[in-house]
C-alpha cells in the first residue's frame, strides 16, 4: 500500500482490491486493507460491473463521481476533472466520444 500511496494510487488500490475480494472472495486476501471506496455502489453492483460492464440494466455512477472517489489528493481533482473534459471536448471534436455513450459516458 504504501508504494500505492506515494504514486497517488491508494484509492485505486482499494478499489481494485474491494472488487477483487468480491470476485475471488475474502480469503483470497485476507489482510488486504479494506477503506470505504466507492460507498454508493453496492457490492452486488459493483460485482455486476466488473463482470458484464456492458449490461444495459447496471446504473453505473456518473465519472466525476468515479474520479472523486479515485483521486487520492482532493486537491488534485479539479485539474484531473479539467483533464477529464478536455479530453472530451478532443475526442467529440475529433467525432470519436465513443458509440453508444453522451459526454459523461453514460449509455445512450
Amino acid at each position: 500500500m504504501l508504494e500505492a500511496e506515494l504514486q497517488g494510487l491508494a484509492n485505486t488500490l482499494r478499489l481494485a482490491t474491494r472488487g477483487a475480494k468480491l470476485i475471488l472472495g475474502p480469503a483470497v486476501l485476507p489482510d488486504a486493507e479494506h477503506a470505504a471506496i466507492l460507498t454508493r455502489v453496492s457490492d452486488a453492483t459493483l460485482g455486476e460491473m466488473i463482470i458484464c460492464p456492458d449490461d444495459p440494466s447496471i446504473v453505473w455512477p456518473k465519472r466525476r463521481d468515479l474520479l472523486f472517489n479515485l483521486v487520492d489528493r482532493k486537491s488534485q481533482f479539479i485539474a484531473d476533472l479539467a483533464a477529464m473534459v478536455g479530453s472530451d471536448l478532443l475526442r467529440r471534436a475529433a467525432g470519436t466520444a465513443g458509440p453508444g455513450r453522451d459526454h459523461e459516458g453514460n449509455r445512450t
